[in-house]
């Protein structure tokens, strides 16, 4: 491995705050770093700088980050400079190190048979739980339990295991909201003192809360650990309790990594801060380097925390903090503009008195240029404004530029999607993640799969199913010819079943042809779903949807097809439909990632997606519109 000609060409780059960054690579070390400030270099070359003047292996030095994209990013950096050596590095996302930890565990003979719970069955337990009294508390309802009742609760239990919530942090919390809190708060106030009627109101609720959601969630975990399964967020969760109860395997880890870097630290939940205390724990003046911003959690979501931060202070009172004073993507405008907004923050660090150093001397061209706020009444107000913006833009300008709309929430986006639509304005999606069932392909499937399970119990609702298959793969001129003389001859069959027998009409021959292979499908609904099986069903969806899917979709259904089939007791085309009608329901997502070229110059993205996946050439960029608030409607844009 020879990185001394790259390492120096690189560093020489660096100004002075960066390079003492490289440099400083033993003892516990704060770098706060904004967007644009070159965090990601620092990193990769503070990495190399180890390698250059320690004894250490590549094997030697862990790197946690957030994302799948960071570690993308951070292992195509380590290339670029190290070569093949990077394979020896060790760069993950907390989950996956976690994941590794349990791995290791398991093979020092503590093994425990158990598998990730898929959403389909997650929302089947919280359902079943709900819809008992005697689990659900004050949860229950006679009515069958909402997608977005389901969708909250498995928030709430994800936030538990998260923050590393207990029974008695929830009666804590209770206490204080009923004893500190809701006496104060006017409108629940009587002018007499004493809560009044809404006030009372709120206090019952906040106990019932209490009462009832510990057990529920404890409820949940027996579920889980009877059915052996664990969820995404369990493998920090056990990673934790293995490391605090196997003191061997602990120093085994730290013997192992005696270098950890922390990339975006501020995106941290409470239980992965926990794992990084417990590699360094009892070690002194540990070579922990942790990089991140104070003030960019933008996964607070997921549980992102700001005291992060005063937590490593606290436990390492001896790190040094450097900051990476220097921006080079944004003008001193916009620099400027930022620091008057973030500035007003009580979680400033005091090491930020001055808004960031403008780096980049491509960007003089654009030093005129400022930020403009505008305000709207409503969101669809706003959207109109946004949409048609951008459509004298593009008629106004002849370069081939992109237009970016940044939100907090993909939600945000749908009613400028509609404007955009409307103004016949194309656009495309930045988004890291896509719905397979929202495809033509996932919509066929789905389609197909709801007929196949009413074909036989309800040839109404089978019906329903097969003529929205006809009308999404394009047959809907056929269809409306085919329905009009099923009513004519007031045929006692179902739609499906007449139209399988027309044989001697043209024009619905390719529809009937359809109609027989459907209920051919249907009488092997309830058999096991075989290699022969599901290649017959692609083929007959494919056929369907007159399109092979983007080979990205196939293999996210092929690996979703997999994991049914290792996880579902009856495996058939039957339970198969029944899952993703639980899917549908309660708006449950089959992910894929897809990166087909699009030319379209608007590119509409959730502002966490376009952090973490900077993929797009800033010399393209002609105009970025933020979606800054749902609730106050407003939209900053930058011609930049």
């Amino acid at each position: 491995m020879n990185t001394n000609k790259n390492f120096k060409q690189h560093y020489e780059n660096l100004n002075l705050n960066q390079k003492q960054a490289v440099d400083t690579i033993n003892g516990p070390l704060c770098v706060l770093a904004n967007a644009g400030s070159g965090k990601s270099t620092v990193v990769v070359l503070r990495f190399c700088n180890i390698l250059q003047k320690t004894d250490m292996k590549p094997s030697n030095i862990l790197c946690l980050t957030f994302s799948n994209a960071g570690v993308d990013s951070m292992k195509k950096k380590l290339k670029a400079l190290m070569g093949e050596a990077t394979d020896q590095v060790k760069v993950s996302t907390f989950h996956s190190f976690a994941h590794d930890i349990i791995i290791e565990n398991n093979a020092a003979g503590n093994k425990n048979n158990t598998s990730i719970l898929t959403p389909g069955q997650r929302f089947m337990i919280l359902e079943k739980l709900l819809a008992n009294p005697k689990t659900a508390g004050t949860f229950y309802d006679i009515k069958p339990a909402s997608a977005k009742k389901l969708h909250s609760l498995h928030s709430i239990f994800s936030l538990f295991k998260k923050e590393c919530i207990t029974n008695e942090n929830i009666i804590s919390y209770t206490n204080q909201c009923l004893e500190s809190i809701l006496p104060y708060e006017e409108e629940y106030l009587l002018k007499k003192g004493g809560l009044n009627a809404e006030g009372k109101k709120l206090a019952k609720k906040i106990e019932d809360f209490s009462k009832s959601i510990i057990p529920l969630y404890e409820e949940y975990q027996n579920i889980l650990e009877e059915k052996s399964k664990i969820e995404f967020q369990d493998m920090l969760n056990d990673a934790v309790y293995i490391l605090e109860s196997k003191e061997a395997l602990r120093q085994t880890l730290q013997e192992r990594y005696q270098y950890i870097m922390v990339d975006e630290f501020q995106d941290c939940n409470k239980i992965m801060v926990a794992l990084l205390g417990l590699l360094i724990k009892d070690v002194e003046s540990p070579n922990l380097c942790i990089v991140g911003d104070e003030l960019q959690t933008i996964y607070r979501f997921q549980g992102a925390n700001l005291s992060n931060f005063e937590w490593i202070s606290n436990m390492l009172p001896e790190i040094q903090t450097i900051v990476l004073d220097t921006n080079y993507r944004s003008t001193t405008n916009i620099l400027n503009k930022s620091y008057d907004l973030i500035s007003q923050s009580k979680h400033i660090h005091p090491l930020k008195k001055s808004p960031m150093i403008a780096g980049s001397t491509s960007l003089d061209k654009w030093q005129v240029q400022t930020p403009t706020l505008v305000s709207f009444e409503d969101q669809d107000q706003e959207a109109h404004d946004v949409a048609a913006s951008i459509k004298k833009l593009i008629s106004n300008t002849e370069v081939d530029e992109d237009i970016i709309v940044l939100a907090r929430r993909r939600n945000d986006l749908k009613p400028i999607q509609k404007w955009l639509k409307i103004m016949d304005v194309e656009y495309k999606h930045n988004f890291s993640k896509n719905n397979l069932l929202e495809t033509n392909y996932g919509k066929a499937i789905y389609n197909t799969l709801m007929c196949l399970k009413f074909i036989d119990k309800d040839t109404t609702v089978a019906d329903a199913y097969f003529c929205d298959l006809l009308i999404e793969s394009e047959h809907k001129e056929a269809l409306g010819y085919a329905y009009l003389l099923y009513k004519k001859e007031n045929s006692n069959l179902s739609f499906m079943v007449w139209l399988g027998s027309i044989t001697n009409n043209e024009r619905l021959a390719e529809i009937s042809t359809i109609s027989n292979e459907v209920t051919v499908l249907g009488s092997s609904k309830y058999k096991e779903l075989n290699d022969e099986l599901e290649g017959s069903f692609k083929k007959q969806i494919i056929k369907f949807n007159k399109e092979t899917p983007l080979a990205i979709i196939g293999d996210e259904w092929d690996a979703f097809i997999s994991q049914f089939k290792s996880t579902d007791n009856k495996k058939s085309l039957e339970s198969l439909a029944e899952l993703l009608e639980y899917y549908n329901h309660y708006e449950l997502s089959i992910d894929f990632v897809d990166n087909t070229p699009n030319k379209a110059r608007v590119i509409l993205s959730m502002a966490g997606v376009q952090q973490k996946n900077r993929n797009l050439s800033q010399s393209r960029i002609l105009l970025i519109v933020f979606v800054l608030s749902p609730a106050l409607f407003n939209w900053l844009f930058i011609q930049c």
